[in-house]
């Protein structure tokens, strides 16, 4: 019995088979792409088995060989997008497999609003100051600008005449909470607000960590941010307007704080148990 095949046959079972690996293993998909490649040089040299040796070469022409056996490459072609069917079939119905947890992609369990305006001691550095702070008073840095206090709740930022920024620190176990909170911008709206511990919904913020939290306007642009360093030191930064005091307001940046539109500064302060206070007509520190 002698076995004998045609280009076209082993021409058209390598391009299925590479077909079929080139789609079936995409991470090695060049083996079954130099498989169509072989196929193709198969037909065009005309690269057949007879009698048990390879035959190259023949009389007949590449388009009188496409005449002769267009049959079987119609059913090479219909193997072919049946192989890329199945393929395409099986991958979308394969799940892929679950990347392992690990610290970077384990997800961050959900904070309550309340919890996230209270903030716990951290265990980092008190920034270096010229201030003396009494023994057991907590330091509060407005930039480089230093206020204590040794009571609570403790009035921070006072705008137009109202309560803009309070904290207050629970005995028990030393957290520190934003009691009361307005922020507002340009235009005169309440942007961010929290009563009583409460933040209302629609306020922007994130909390980093358990001794941190930033609040963002409707530009994403940071308005305030609270850093809870150690149980006698906390760092504020901010932008403070109010509807009654503009075209005035008050930037709190990380090495002093600004009078707007003037651009007044302050810095290295050492302010005492004091607080920041602006209206329409006046800025300065007020003693409490």
């Amino acid at each position: 019995m002698h076995v004998k095949t045609t280009s076209g046959s082993g021409a058209a079972g390598l391009g299925i088979i590479g077909t079929g690996l080139a789609l079936a293993l995409p991470d090695a998909k060049w083996i079954g792409w130099l498989l169509v490649v072989a196929g193709l040089f198969v037909f065009i040299f005309d690269i057949r088995l007879e009698r048990g040796h390879i035959a190259v070469g023949s009389s007949k022409s590449v388009r009188e060989r496409l005449k002769r056996m267009w049959p079987q490459y119609l059913m090479v072609f219909s193997g072919c997008l049946f192989f890329v069917g199945l393929v395409g079939f099986l991958q979308l119905n394969v799940s892929p497999p679950e990347k392992p947890v690990t610290e970077d992609t384990k997800p961050s369990p959900e904070v309550p609003i309340a919890a996230k305006t209270v903030l716990i001691s951290a265990n980092r550095p008190m920034p270096p100051t010229r201030c003396r702070i009494p023994t057991g008073a907590m330091a509060i840095f407005f930039g480089s600008s230093v206020a204590w206090s040794d009571t609570f709740p403790f009035t921070a930022i006072k705008m137009g005449g109202e309560d803009a920024l309070v904290l207050d620190k629970e005995p028990s176990t030393g957290a520190l909470r934003i009691k009361h909170l307005r922020l507002y911008d340009d235009k005169g709206a309440v942007i961010a607000q929290i009563d009583d511990g409460a933040a209302s919904e629609g306020t922007n913020k994130q909390q980093p960590d358990a001794s941190r939290i930033i609040i963002y306007d409707h530009y994403d642009r940071e308005i305030l941010f609270l850093s809870y360093l150690n149980p006698n030191a906390m760092v504020l930064r901010g932008v403070f307007r109010h509807p009654t005091v503009e075209p005035r307001f008050l930037i709190i940046s990380e090495t002093e704080f600004i009078v707007m539109p003037n651009r007044n500064s302050t810095s290295e302060a050492c302010m005492g148990r004091a607080s920041l206070e602006m209206n329409s007509q006046e800025f300065g520190i007020r003693p409490q």
